[in-house]
């Protein structure tokens, strides 16, 4: 896969030039539209700062974001927001969790519950995605449909 399939056309969105599902993501732009959204499904943010210079972001494109369970579990718990931390740096100065890429997960208010630097999907031995990621979203599953953000 070229760079010119993972830099989608009138975007903000850059991802690793080397193969890799990130773009597959339904992410959205920072902005009052995606934490609307966040707030009229009942879902935390993922937000997701990345860096088009960053190794490790590169890495966690091909990874994590392109793991099919941790995609699954991105779609059905979170609603995902992606910056770039060159075009975004208030962003970044606001929810950078001490490196790149960072993870921050948001309440709907754009407030922080938590956050990391690279999370791997850790395959478990039933070959399960067992990750932080993923590990959220069937914990928000089985509180029901209350898993509002402040529940969590």
């Amino acid at each position: 896969m070229t760079s010119a399939h993972n830099d989608l056309p009138g975007s903000d969105f850059r991802f690793s030039p080397r193969a890799n599902r990130a773009h597959e993501i339904a992410w959205r732009a920072w902005g009052d539209e995606a934490f609307a959204e966040a707030r009229a499904v009942g879902k935390p943010v993922l937000l997701a700062i990345s860096a088009v210079w960053c190794h490790w972001c590169h890495v966690m494109d091909e990874t994590s974001y392109s793991d099919p369970q941790v995609m699954a579990a991105i779609a059905d718990g979170f609603v995902a927001v992606r910056v770039d931390n060159d075009r975004r740096p208030d962003v970044n100065r606001r929810y950078n969790m001490g490196g790149w890429p960072t993870i921050a997960f948001l309440t709907a208010a754009g407030e922080v519950l938590t956050g990391a630097t690279y999370l791997v999907p850790r395959l478990g031995a039933t070959g399960r995605a067992t990750g932080p990621i993923t590990r959220r979203s069937r914990a928000r599953r089985r509180r029901g449909s209350g898993g509002r953000c402040s529940t969590w």
